[in-house]
Parts: C-alpha cells; structure tokens; sequence
C-alpha cells in the first residue's frame, strides 16, 4: 500500500510540545480529524533554532516518490533570512505543499521569572516585547513568500482581552494575566487550553484558505468496513 500524504509539523520545543498528554494536544486532535486522510508527523525539536532548522530540514523530509507532504506548519524562532530558506528549501518545495506559517504565540514574563530562575537564568530568557519582533518577521516573511499565516500572538492575545495601543499582556510592565496562566503552563509552552487554541486558529485557516483540503472533503484510505477489501 502507497504512504498516506503527510501533513508535516516542523517547529521547536512548542512543536515537539503538540503531544502533550493531560488534555487537548493539537497532535492528537489533528490526526483524529484527518484519520484515514493524512498522516500527521511531528517534527519539534526543542531548543533548535531556524539556523539548527535549516541544517536538519533534509536528514528527515522524505523524497516526493517516498511520500507526499501534502500541507507543511513551520514556527518562527530565530531570524527572517532562516525562516526564508527553511520555506524555499528545495526539499520543501520539491513536494509543493501547503505551507502555513506559524507566528510564535506570546510569553508571560511574570511566569517565565520563576521557570527561568529554576533552570539557573540570572536574567529573563525572554520578554513580551522581543518575541513581538519575532512574530513580526514572521508576518513579514509570509507576506513577502505569499504564504499563509496563522497569528498565534493575536490569538491569544485576544483571548487575555489585550486591546491596539495598549502595554503588551505578558509583560512585567503590567499585572499578569490570569488567561495567560492557562494558556501558558511555564509562561511559554502550551497547556491543554493553548493546545485548544492552535488547533482552533489551524482548522479555521484550513478551512478559510484551502477549503478543499479540510478533512472532510479528502478520500479516506480504503473503503469504509461495509466495502472493505476480503
């Protein structure tokens, strides 16, 4: 039997993270929507950066005649020039996938002050205003690629109510945030309810962008159990 298509998820430690047991994990609740459709991969490597990204991208992508990637995720976490190369890559491109392009989400200062000081960190590993730059970049590469993008920042900024104009939410220049502390169970990776949150803003794009890729409109693989092969 052929390979199913794949459905890629590339990314760092929040990636690696879409498993994650104890409730929604956007890993689990994709593969159960497209069941029989596509096979989801992760491929989250904690700690890399898109300079890591761009060496390991071909130890693990599979040759188009190996399987077909048919939708590709990529999260930003280093810098614009990476992020271009990693989406251009012609091992990527060789498949001509549909790339979705994640923003990073935000960071809660208040939360990563005390995960920080239990690892060893003397300062903060990051702060609300710098991982707004990054999610910046991303929006800029994936208007300058034409690619489509998933604004986790938004999102979940406009879950904690964060208004335009407004000091970041996450930052220690105003009170924590009670929905940040939901989403975020170490101030930058996801709990269940975060998990909840990006599989929401995924399927919603799936649906906006490439409606003919939502799972319901794929074949599944092989004939329901009534006509299944004997």
């Amino acid at each position: 039997m052929a390979p199913y298509d794949q459905f890629i998820m590339f990314g760092d430690s929040i990636t690696q993270g879409m498993y994650r047991p104890g409730g929604p994990a956007v890993g689990a609740l994709l593969q159960d929507t497209y069941a029989r459709r596509l096979d989801l991969i992760n491929r989250g490597f904690s700690g890399y950066n898109t300079a890591h990204a761009v060496k390991a991208l071909s130890k693990f992508m599979p040759t188009p005649d190996q399987a077909k990637i048919r939708f590709m995720q990529v999260t930003v976490e280093d810098f614009h020039r990476n992020l271009v190369k990693i989406l251009t890559h012609p091992t990527v491109v060789a498949h001509q996938p549909r790339l979705i392009l994640f923003t990073p989400p935000p960071v809660c200062e208040h939360i990563l002050e005390k995960s920080d000081r239990e690892k060893g960190f003397t300062t903060a590993s990051r702060s609300a205003e710098n991982t707004k730059r990054y999610v910046d970049a991303a929006r800029a590469v994936g208007k300058e690629l034409d690619i489509v993008v998933v604004d986790l920042w938004t999102a979940f900024m406009k879950n904690a109510g964060w208004k335009e104009g407004e000091t970041l939410i996450g930052s220690k220049s105003r009170p924590a945030s009670h929905v940040f502390r939901e989403l975020l169970f170490d101030g930058l990776h996801l709990t269940s309810r975060g998990q909840q949150v990006v599989y929401d803003e995924l399927i919603k794009t799936i649906r906006l962008h490439y409606p003919d890729q939502v799972a319901q409109a794929l074949p599944t693989v092989l004939p329901g159990w009534r006509k299944a092969p004997v």
